[in-house]
């Protein structure tokens, strides 16, 4: 009796522990897989977005007969001059050309109108060795790829709050050292229309109507919380916010950098409004046209004291340049408003990855089994070599639809 009982303990005991070996391989491949195999996956989509930035680039080139007029930083333009206004003597000189230019006219129709997942704009930030080619959407697949810029939010380089997202972690961790940025460092997003180059802000300035919803500031950026989303909103100046999760491997807050256009706006991205005035930094005189202003995105706290929606009313538009007959980026305003981008986009996960997840995870455990029963006839070298590819092919593809499935950082 004695002998029977011991050895059913010990059957157990093995089975336990084989168990758990196979469970500790399954949570050491799912790390693997989170750390190196999504970087491989974005830097394999990197590279087909470089081959493609390149082409579009290549195809929106102006002729060479095409006027060309630098800006310098310390020169003023005339009073009439509806296409470049002054630069601070702190601003990098901007390269324009005159509105009317039908290559650059196609190159802001295909940024105003870029589809969710189409490459737009190249970002660099010396400091934090940042080079990632930025795509249209926040989604999950999209992030999966490289940083995206928000829906709804203003065109790099043009007027209003451009808004990018990316991981810190996961896909390459583009944000990884977003944290580390300075203000007065330098960020250059390069686009059909040329660079746009934003200096980072300190914190709060740059957050200044709501720094009592701040979790926490720094140097160079801020910290808020997920569903804090009047960082995408409208504050009245030009200039670009980058969002990453916080801190590293969670995505229970946000990281905020927000940083402020030092080179003259593309006119080809002028909105339309009633008038044709702007301010001496480029940006325009908001009490000249409501319908030019993107609405401010309502906080995520109640009686938060937010600045308050520009109204949005019927009025006839004259069109301050000859490059469309409306605005593009009212009608992106008017659509903002309705859907604000949210900071959870693309960072809480696929709900309807969970029947897949499942399925998968049975595969798996059969696939397992089978190695298990095999290795008592052919022994653990035989068993694993045989099963091997088809137990790290369904692993991949189990791991590919979890991180779906969970939220990303």
């Amino acid at each position: 009796m004695r002998s029977r009982a011991s050895q059913s303990t010990g059957d157990a005991v093995r089975a336990v522990g084989v168990a758990l070996l196979w469970l500790s391989l399954i949570c050491a491949l799912f790390l693997a897989h989170q750390l190196w195999g999504t970087s491989w996956y974005t830097s394999r989509a990197q590279a087909r977005l470089r081959s493609a930035f390149v082409v579009e680039s290549a195809a929106a080139e102006t002729p060479a007969t095409s006027p060309v007029t630098d800006v310098p930083a310390t020169s003023t333009t005339p009073a009439t001059s509806a296409s470049a206004t002054s630069v601070p003597a702190t601003s990098v000189p901007a390269t324009t050309r005159p509105p009317s230019d039908p290559a650059r006219v196609a190159a802001a129709q295909r940024l105003l109108n870029a589809e969710t997942g189409e490459v737009i704009a190249r970002i660099r930030a010396e400091r934090i060795h940042l080079d990632k080619l930025v795509i249209e959407g926040v989604g999950v697949q999209q992030l999966r790829t490289g940083p995206g810029r928000y829906p709804g939010t203003a065109p790099f380089g043009g007027y209003g709050n451009t808004a990018v997202a990316g991981h810190r972690t996961t896909y390459g961790a583009p944000f990884y050292r977003l944290d580390e940025l300075q203000p007065g460092d330098r960020i250059t997003v390069t686009t059909q229309l040329g660079d746009a180059v934003y200096e980072v802000m300190e914190p709060t300035v740059a957050f200044r109507p709501w720094l009592g919803q701040l979790r926490s500031t720094s140097k160079g950026h801020a910290i808020v919380g997920p569903d804090d989303n009047f960082v995408l909103g409208e504050v009245g100046d030009n200039r670009l916010t980058l969002t990453a999760c916080t801190p590293r491997f969670s995505a229970r807050e946000r990281i905020v950098v927000a940083a402020a256009l030092v080179t003259t706006p593309f006119v080809e991205l002028e909105p339309i409004g009633s008038g044709n005035t702007k301010n001496g930094d480029g940006s325009i005189d908001q009490s000249d046209s409501a319908a030019s202003v993107p609405p401010v995105l309502p906080s995520a706290q109640a009686g938060a004291a937010t600045p308050a929606p520009e109204s949005l009313d019927d009025t006839p538009a004259t069109p301050t340049t000859a490059l469309v007959e409306e605005s593009a980026l009212s009608k992106r305003a008017l659509r903002a408003f309705d859907q604000p981008p949210s900071l959870r986009n693309g960072f809480d996960g696929l709900s309807g990855e969970l029947a897949p997840v499942i399925l998968l995870s049975l595969l798996l455990l059969v696939t397992i089994t089978g190695i298990s029963v095999a290795s008592r006839h052919l022994g653990w070298l035989q068993a694993t070599c045989f099963g091997c590819v088809p137990l790290l092919a369904v692993a991949w593809v189990l791991f590919e639809h979890l991180d779906k499935l969970l939220p990303a950082y």
